[in-house]
């Protein structure tokens, strides 16, 4: 503009910012001063309208070749990283996006597609981000829900002090109380930072006052440099009592805790104790999906997650979310006359079952659900038989009457078997009671976590 037209650099601002605004009426004045101003230096009014309109055209879309540059190997650099040094690119970009929960789910099913193992947090392992070590990433301190940086500073400098913790009793003595509060060992507990210890989350989750009160003593002992008659060191710490003298949670309530640490699930996931169940109904998994064509009509099992309520212009209320299971996530709309039907189902934590069609293109894969169920009222509603799978170390035989006494006060019309694996042979038992009647029951989720109670892990399942 200066060069050919004149412009002086105020001018020539005043045409940057009509450019950048998309102004058509200060556009069009500009034009009229870019070629008028172009004549005066001798050059012809229909080559001045080209560069104009070259000008134009540039700015609506357009970037410099050094910022392509710098572009273009920025992402030569990344790939190089991320075919060469997987591990760590993936622990570093989890470790740059671990505010947005959305990105970090996407990450994780990244790293499952490359047979990345992400680890849970742990107290004497994690530092503040994602970390790499052995192949495998550890999940850092500080993308655990509710747990910030003074409280990660405070964990990871008692920690270089002395050696490592060896229980939840020895990290609340060795931390600032200030730090990490009642909250923050709820976090690190429900996320599985304490598993090293060998006492269960439940037994630890409900030491936590106990554990608060005994270093609290301990503490107010040290700084009066004294030692009361009847000193805390007679409290029995979490730390010598048997590990694992207090059941685990149910396993869907303990993932349910997980992911409220989280936001997600590393331990385990809620539809692996529905496999059989999904293959009877002919589900596919999420990753199966993209294989199929667009419109086919597909059924899905899946927990729901990212869930986000909207209207449409009429004020109909529909809803979006990301369907997760085992394998991978698939985005799913659900529209208002479907998304009335399955309020209730939708804000629940039950795993689903979605009948649907499928909307794909270049680089989407979208569910268009047009049935939504609970996946547990599906099992219990067609349960015809009850399995117990058992180990030679489940200890039938003593646990026998309790297991009797569980199943009668949850009576109903499904009867229950038994499967005893010892060594290489397999023993089949069908329950009886007094009367040499066959033992049956109402199928239940409650009735599942009772049974995984007794035992100490899942063994009860409905077909």
């Amino acid at each position: 503009a200066r060069d050919l037209a004149g412009y002086t650099l105020g001018e020539a601002d005043l045409l940057r910012k009509a450019m950048g605004k998309k102004n058509p009426e200060e556009m069009a004045k500009q034009r009229e001063r870019f070629v008028s101003g172009c004549q005066k230096n001798s050059i012809n009014k229909n080559l001045a309208g080209e560069i104009f309109n070259q000008m134009e055209t540039f700015a609506r879309y357009g970037f410099n070749r050094s910022h392509s540059a710098a572009y273009a190997m920025i992402s030569f650099q990344t790939a190089y990283l991320k075919a060469h040094y997987k591990v760590e690119f993936m622990a570093a970009l989890m470790s740059h996006e671990m505010d947005d929960s959305d990105k970090v789910l996407k990450n994780l099913n990244e790293c499952r597609k490359q047979k990345i193992e992400v680890l849970p947090p742990n107290v004497n392992e994690s530092i503040a981000g994602f970390s790499a070590k052995g192949g495998k990433i550890r999940y850092g301190l500080e993308a655990v829900k509710g747990i910030g940086e003074k409280a990660v500073q405070s964990i990871i400098a008692a920690r270089e002090k002395g050696e490592a913790f060896e229980s939840l009793d020895d990290f609340v003595a060795r931390v600032d109380a200030q730090a990490v509060n009642r909250r923050v060992l709820e976090s690190l507990v429900k996320s599985g930072a304490f598993d090293f210890s060998g006492a269960s989350r439940r037994e630890m989750f409900e030491h936590i006052d106990d554990a608060l009160r005994i270093a609290q003593a301990l503490n107010k002992e040290k700084n009066t440099n004294q030692i009361s008659l009847f000193s805390v060191a007679d409290e029995k710490p979490l730390s010598t009592k048997r590990a694992g003298s207090k059941p685990e949670w149910p396993v869907n309530q303990k993932l349910a805790y997980e992911r409220e640490a989280l936001g997600f699930y590393i331990s385990g996931h809620p539809l692996e104790k529905f496999v059989a169940d999904l293959k009877r109904m002919g589900a596919l998994t999420t990753s199966d999906l993209k294989s199929r064509s667009r419109n086919s009509e597909v059924r899905v099992g899946g927990v729901i997650t990212a869930l986000k309520l909207r209207n449409t212009k009429k004020g109909d209320r529909y809803a979006s979310f990301i369907l997760e299971d085992s394998f991978s996530t698939v985005e799913t709309l659900v529209w208002p006359d479907v998304y009335r039907q399955a309020t209730t189902i939708l804000v629940a934590d039950d795993p689903v079952l979605i009948s649907g069609r499928l909307d794909i293109g270049e680089e989407r894969c979208t569910l268009i659900a047009n049935k939504i169920e609970s996946l547990i009222a599906l099992r219990d509603r067609n349960a015809t038989q009850g399995l117990i799978q058992l180990s030679e170390s489940d200890n039938f035989e003593s646990n026998l009457d309790q297991l009797l006494s569980l199943l009668r006060k949850y009576g109903g019309n499904c009867p229950v078997k038994v499967k005893v694996r010892i060594s290489d042979s397999e023993i089949s038992l069908a329950l009886k009671d007094r009367k040499q009647s066959p033992v049956c029951v109402a199928p239940s989720e409650h009735l599942c976590d009772e049974v995984e109670q007794l035992f100490g892990r899942p063994v009860l399942s409905f077909f």
